[in-house]
Order: C-alpha cells, then sequence, then structure tokens
C-alpha cells in the first residue's frame, strides 16, 4: 500500500474510540438553581459565550462544589468541555446528568450525541439520541432533529 491511500485511511477514521457510559434512566431529583448560583451560571455563560473555556468552567465547578445535584452546571460545563475538544470528560460528565429527572434531560442526550457525531462516531451518536427519545420526555423534538442531521450527514448508506 503506498502512503497516500494509507493516509486517506487514517484521515477518514475515527479520531478516537469514544467510550459511552450506561446511559439508564433518571433515578434521582436535579437540584434547581438557587438564587445565589443563578448569577454564578450567567457568569460562566457569559465567559463560555466569549471563548473563555477555562474561566467558564471555574464558575460552574463553584457552583457543582456546593451543590453537586446541580444539573445546569453539569450540562455547562459538559458543554465547555465539548468545545475544548476534550471529548471524553465532555461524554462522561453529561452521563453523569443523565440519571436525573429535570426538563433537561434531552438537552444532555442531544449533547452526548453531538460529541460523538463531532468526533466521527456517528452510530454511537444514534444510539445515544436513540436511548434520549426513549425515555418519553418532553421537549425531546431535539435529539429527533439531530438524529435525523447525523443519518443524513453521516449515514448517507
Amino acid at each position: 500500500m503506498t502512503i497516500l491511500p494509507l493516509l486517506f485511511l487514517l484521515l477518514q477514521a475515527p479520531a478516537s474510540a469514544l467510550q459511552v457510559p450506561d446511559l439508564v434512566p433518571p433515578v434521582r431529583q436535579a437540584a434547581r438553581n438557587s438564587p445565589t448560583e443563578l448569577p454564578v451560571l450567567r457568569e460562566g455563560t457569559a465567559l463560555f459565550d466569549q471563548g473563555k473555556y477555562d474561566e467558564a468552567i471555574a464558575r460552574y465547578e463553584q457552583i457543582l462544589k456546593a451543590n453537586p445535584e446541580n444539573i445546569s452546571a453539569i450540562y455547562e460545563m459538559a458543554q465547555t468541555y465539548w468545545k475544548k475538544k476534550e471529548y471524553q470528560r465532555a461524554i462522561d460528565l453529561a452521563a453523569k446528568a443523565t440519571q436525573y429527572s429535570a426538563p433537561e434531560l434531552p438537552q444532555v442526550y442531544a449533547l452526548i450525541g453531538n460529541v460523538l457525531d463531532e468526533a466521527r462516531e456517528p452510530q454511537k451518536a444514534i444510539d445515544v439520541y436513540k436511548k434520549g427519545i426513549a425515555l418519553n420526555t418532553p421537549n425531546q423534538g431535539i435529539l429527533y432533529l439531530n438524529m435525523g442531521v447525523t443519518y443524513q450527514m453521516a449515514l448517507r448508506d
């Protein structure tokens, strides 16, 4: 095999073999944001929007230190790790959030699927979207949308 076909195969291979922890239906109730946590969460989100990811993570850690079941902070931190391309860390953190019943649950599943999709593991992404859909929660339209995009863009065959 010459170097060019080998290089082509390497470029087409998945970026990594990401592991998705077992995603089981939620068994715990998520903690809601307290009045003192909301401003810190907003600060973290503003820093994220500015591309100051490490500073945003520090804000989310501040919230989670006091309230480890705050699904908003867990989700935002996982999203930040995704943007930093720390895919496994993002998946692991978001998977932790799947054990909590909360309105954000479909977004958490979507985040895990999106990370897998971006990391060129579309079949794993589809599997995660389907698990989220199977929960039959409100606001799961995002999962159908993301799954459709993954089928269209990555799994055309």
